[in-house]
């Protein structure tokens, strides 16, 4: 009986750990993938190392994007892209 409780316990411990934290982690992860993927021309965009741009350009996994107000492009990849955002 007392085997039945100590699991029981460690049971409840591991479903509260993936409920609180593993569980809203993959569903985040999921909406950044979705959001990843649905970048196109004119979307106003902030990369992982905090540039601020437009896209120009979407060519498979790269992005040709263009900053303000000097109009410089950079190439960058699809999963560098932290945020889409609106005007």
């Amino acid at each position: 009986m007392q085997a039945f409780a100590t699991f029981a316990i460690y049971g409840g411990i591991i479903g509260m750990f993936y409920f609180f934290f593993i569980r809203p982690q993959n569903k985040q992860k999921k909406e950044i993938e979705e959001m990843r993927s649905n970048i196109k021309k004119g979307d106003d965009i902030i990369t992982i190392g905090g540039i601020i741009a437009q896209v120009v350009n979407v060519e498979g996994d790269n992005l040709v994007i263009e900053t303000k107000p000097n109009q410089d492009k950079l190439i960058v990849k699809r999963w560098s892209i932290r945020q889409k955002f609106e005007k």
